[in-house]
């Protein structure tokens, strides 16, 4: 990282001085948005002069500057209404004083570390302050946003910085002084580390990292350090210039990128070397306004979870949570495409047009080939790819490829690239079988498979394909884009193919599967073509046998091949096993468990155990028959309607786009929450003078907008919402899964029950952006959704709680 900067000064800019930096803050703290204390302006001077002198080689030692720096801490120069350490409480305030309100907090509630800590964000106090002087606001902003997120947040992708950060706060001599080469360096490192580490798991499949535990936080981690020294360097070398990369260095790594196959779940597989979106279809212009893809601002595409008590989410619940991409054109298209006016003009009709063209077999979509427009290119493309070529054939071989990636939605792109049929993880190739071999790269479960506990034995998803038409690419030469290019010309002249494309012959397999296949749909079709996660994330939640998917794939081959020209006898499942959710439990085990779970009610010790024990359970209960992802304060009160049976839901916790969604109410369930409420008023009614607990409670019978499910305090003195930690760190004795397993078996036990995939969609939450229940394009009533409620009243049934279970109140219990 340090190479793309070419660096000749050797120490920190001689000119600035002490009262530069002094002069600096207090400029900072006359600003109107820097609303602050002057006792606060004035220990922000102090820790900037500290760290300043310490970088003198004549100035005071590592040692000294944290005793100063503690000193000054002490002192509180935050007032105590100011020392609000929460989300809400810090926001509004400069980054920099925010750093200072959680230094404070830190000396006074201890913990691990703490001297260490403190200095660093005092160096980035003081880096800030510098980078503001030389008026560079964003990398003074990211410098202090990334420490202060470092100690705002516990979690494993924020914290690890502090383990690769040295303690410069011990050792009094004068080797452990500070300065700006020795920290430089210390970045440096840490990110040359990482970015090895990248570059070493960037060929692992799937499986590989799971089975490496690799860290699913690099890519974020490699971001983090690389803010905090492209900040530090600007702070201290204002006037290094960053390296002109040279023809051949381009060069190097475009064929670096050419050389390595491309992997099947990777989302990014059309990135070229720039790490920017490129046109990918070759054989389309840019005037083809279906084809043409813009640039994505990817500062929006990150998923937003909850994280409580380090209780870190899994890959499928940060799947789950992903919101609607944004997406701008950061370089315009060309004239064609810039002055269309139903492009840059969003109004309802063009976007409802859009949407039936997507979602409905429509004869106007030209984005798709008609029904026998398909049978009629697999016809071809397989009579082509039947000739046998003595040497390279310019039509036989790019059948060839065409033909594979239509039978395995491959990209043609990777299926041309050298050795990657003969040397991708992606093909398994025998004498007599060859498949396509895809793990879904699920988290990995923490204990062995138990076929009595787990529906699904494996992630793999097997697509068998021709050992002929495998055998024919190994031994030839393979076609360039220009064949490609040439033999497509050719079938849309011959065949009257107007709108063909490499586009529209890998999305061949996922149309027919979705559209043309008896009992099939798009579920399915995303699981058997390997959908990129974010753009399916119920495939995660899933459940099916090897020979069930098998024969999905199988009978839309045959829909294919009308003309029975293509030998489909290879199409046949060779292991037995179930695939999908690692997480989706038995109804049998979920039913025992919910058993164990009422008698562990039962058997409360104090009626402090037994309302937590209560309130746990009907969580349980809560999650189970609705489906909701089990976040942190769920169900609000003013969101379920127990008369009407109606639960408005937006269980995703980011704030930036809203999910709004209407899930229905089954009779057990609200059985059990009427008499949740009548559990809380007699336990309000036998603590008169607890008034905490009576105002929640009256609110909650008010109907206010607060959550209905609680626990108590530690102090017992009032009532606080659920958290999902809390209820895994309550029930991990009984069952030690996240409590998201929740929303697996509702998932797998809808699909199971036969309830229409839209539906299933559209109660879950895995709607198509903009078509969710509630919104402008959904083509789902209230009464659909509202059926679904047999559906949870049956799984209430098979669990067993449809029975009568009363919450007994207190004198009953008799504590």
């Amino acid at each position: 990282m340090i190479s793309k900067y070419m660096i000749s000064e050797k120490k920190r800019p001689s000119h600035l001085s002490v009262q530069d930096l002094s002069n600096m803050v207090y400029k900072m703290s006359s600003d109107h948005s820097f609303v602050a204390q002057p006792s606060i302006v004035s220990a922000i001077t102090d820790i900037v002069m500290i760290i300043h002198n310490n970088y003198d080689e004549y100035g005071e030692e590592g040692a000294d500057a944290i005793g100063q720096i503690l000193q000054t801490i002490k002192s509180n120069p935050v007032s105590l209404c100011d020392m609000d350490t929460s989300k809400s409480g810090l926001v509004g305030k400069p980054l920099i004083v925010q750093l200072l309100i959680l230094m404070q907090n830190m000396c006074k509630h201890g913990g691990e570390h703490v001297n260490k800590r403190v200095l660093w964000l005092a160096i980035a106090i003081h880096t800030g302050v510098v980078l503001y002087y030389y008026d560079k606001t964003t990398q003074a902003n990211q410098m202090l946003m990334q420490f202060k997120l470092a100690i705002f947040f516990t979690t494993k992708k924020r914290r690890w910085i502090w383990r690769e950060l040295p303690d410069y706060s011990y050792r009094p001599n004068s080797n452990n002084r500070l300065n700006v080469e020795k920290i430089l360096s210390v970045l440096v490192d840490i990110i040359e580390r990482t970015e090895k580490t990248l570059n070493t798991v960037a060929n692992y499949s799937a499986f590989d990292s799971i089975e490496k535990d690799v860290d699913q936080y690099l890519p974020e981690k490699q971001s983090q350090i690389s803010k905090i020294l492209t900040a530090y360097v600007c702070a201290h070398y204002p006037n290094a210039k960053k390296k002109i990369k040279s023809r051949k260095d381009e060069e190097d790594k475009v064929k670096e990128f050419s050389d390595k196959p491309l992997n099947l779940s990777d989302d990014l597989s059309n990135l070229g070397p720039t790490n920017e979106l490129r046109p990918y279809y070759w054989d389309t212009p840019k005037e083809d306004i279906e084809q043409y893809s813009a640039n994505y601002n990817v500062d929006y595409l990150e998923a937003e979870t909850e994280i409580c008590d380090g209780f870190t989410p899994s890959f499928e619940e940060v799947l789950d949570s992903y919101d609607s991409p944004y997406i701008n054109y950061e370089q315009l298209p060309n004239t064609f495409v810039r002055y269309s006016v139903p492009l840059q003009t969003i109004d309802l009709s063009l976007q409802q047009n859009y949407i039936s063209q997507r979602e409905l077999a429509l004869n106007s979509n030209t984005r798709l080939l008609s029904f026998p427009g398909y049978q009629i290119l697999f016809a071809t493309l397989v009579h082509d790819a039947q000739k046998y070529p003595i040497k390279f054939d310019k039509e036989a071989v790019p059948a060839c490829i065409l033909l594979l990636s239509m039978l395995t939605a491959l990209p043609v792109e990777s299926l041309i690239t050298k050795n990657y049929i003969k040397h991708s993880r992606a093909f398994r190739i025998g004498d007599s079988r060859a498949y396509i071999y895809h793990h879904l790269g699920i988290t990995k479960r923490l204990d062995v498979f138990d076929d009595k506990k787990y529906e699904n034995k494996l992630d793999v998803i097997k697509i068998p394909v021709p050992v002929w038409l495998i055998q024919k690419l190994i031994g030839n030469d393979l076609p360039s884009k220009d064949d490609i290019t040439i033999y497509l010309k050719s079938l849309r002249k011959n065949r009257a193919f107007p709108y063909l494309s490499i586009a529209r012959i890998e999305s061949a397999l996922h149309v027919v599967l979705s559209r043309y296949t008896p009992h099939s749909h798009s579920h399915i079709a995303n699981i058997i073509c390997r959908i990129p996660a974010p753009q399916a994330p119920a495939m995660y939640y899933s459940s099916h046998s090897s020979e069930e998917l098998i024969s999905h794939y199988n009978t839309a081959l045959s829909v294919l091949n009308a003309e029975g020209k293509y030998d489909l006898s290879y199409v046949t499942p060779w292991h037995k096993y179930t695939t999908g959710s690692g997480f989706a439990l038995k109804i049998e085990y979920v039913h025992d468990f919910m058993e164990t779970l009422i008698q562990w009610v039962r058997a409360s010790s104090s009626e402090e155990v037994h309302f937590d024990r209560v309130s746990i359970y009907t969580w349980f209960v809560f999650c189970l028959l609705t489906g909701v992802r089990p976040n942190n304060g769920i169900g609000r009160n003013s969101d379920i309607d127990l008369n009407m049976g109606w639960l408005l839901i937006d269980d995703k916790p980011s704030k930036s786009v809203r999910n709004h969604r209407l899930i229905p109410l089954c009779f057990t369930l609200t059985n059990y929450l009427k008499k949740y409420q009548r559990y809380l008023i007699d336990y309000q009614l036998e603590h008169p003078l607890s008034l905490d607990i009576n105002e929640t409670v009256d609110q909650i019978i008010s109907g206010d907008e607060v959550s209905l499910l609680r626990l108590l305090s530690k102090k017992h003195d009032k009532l606080i919402p659920i958290k999902r930690g809390a209820v895994y760190d309550m029930t991990k004795e009984m069952i030690d899964i996240s409590p998201y397993w929740t929303r697996h078996f509702v998932r797998t036990q809808l699909e199971r029950q036969g309830v229409d995939i839209a539906l299933i969609n559209g109660v879950i939450g895995h709607e198509k952006n903009r078509q969710e229940a509630l919104g402008k394009f959904s083509s789902l009533s209230k009464d659909q959704i509202k059926s679904v409620g047999k559906s949870f009243e049956k799984i209430a049934r098979q669990l067993g709680l449809s029975d009568e279970i009363e919450l007994p109140n207190w004198s009953a219990q008799g504590f």
